[in-house]
């Protein structure tokens, strides 16, 4: 089942930049297990920081929220975060525009 994870960074980059090194090396540690299959950077031009976001594989709401619980900037309290499951675009799945071939 795949998940949306939205980071809601709630600290100055000062004080993130410390530890996005360890970030980025748990983010591609489960890019490589193919738990994390993407993982964007939201620009926020108003304050000069950014959110991340990233589309996960997992069994559960509960095994998603932990992976995202497990980064850094989550663990050491300097982001939210918000796990949402992802179903198949409505229209299509209730037949609405089918277009064929």
């Amino acid at each position: 089942m795949q998940f949306l994870a939205q980071v809601f960074i709630t600290s100055p980059l000062e004080v993130t930049n410390a530890i996005l090194i360890q970030q980025s090396k748990n983010v591609w540690d489960y890019q490589k297990q193919g738990i994390i299959r993407a993982a964007y950077s939201i620009s926020k031009p108003e304050d000069d920081t950014y959110d991340e976001i990233f589309i996960l594989e997992a069994a559960s709401i509960d095994r998603a929220r932990e992976v995202i619980s497990s980064l850094p900037l989550i663990s050491r309290g300097l982001a939210n975060s918000r796990v949402t499951p992802m179903n198949p675009y409505k229209p299509h799945n209730k037949g609405y525009f089918c277009p064929r071939s």
